[in-house]
């Protein structure tokens, strides 16, 4: 499976946006309900944080796929509908690669460190 048919199992109501140019062709997901969790996928770590005094929480998630390991925060939407949720890319490697090791160690790093 590629990284878009992957991240349309793991948020199978989200829209995806593979390739933004400004986040270094990672991914976006946007459109999900608040509390959105991911589907289809093992949950290897998770936390929540708030980067400032005042800020909406922010969800870490490190999950494995069959195919990938997925690094993303999901983070309130910012639009005057109902509440709403996207989910930004921290980073994602090819499950049985040399980087996902490397990425599943950061992201583990990464949530210990801000939660």
């Amino acid at each position: 499976m590629n990284i878009h048919d992957t991240l349309m199992h793991v948020f199978p109501c989200g829209n995806i946006r593979p390739n933004v140019p400004e986040r270094d062709g990672f991914f976006e997901v946007h459109g999900l309900r608040s509390g959105t969790v991911p589907q289809n996928c093992e949950r290897l770590a998770s936390g929540s944080s708030k980067a400032r005094l005042g800020q909406a929480q922010r969800d870490s998630f490190l999950v494995r796929t069959a195919d990938f390991v997925l690094f993303f925060r999901a983070c309130p939407e910012q639009t005057n509908r109902l509440p709403a949720r996207f989910v930004v890319s921290c980073g994602f490697a090819p499950r049985f690669s040399p980087l996902s090791r490397d990425l599943e160690a950061y992201a583990r790093r990464s949530i210990a460190a801000h939660h």
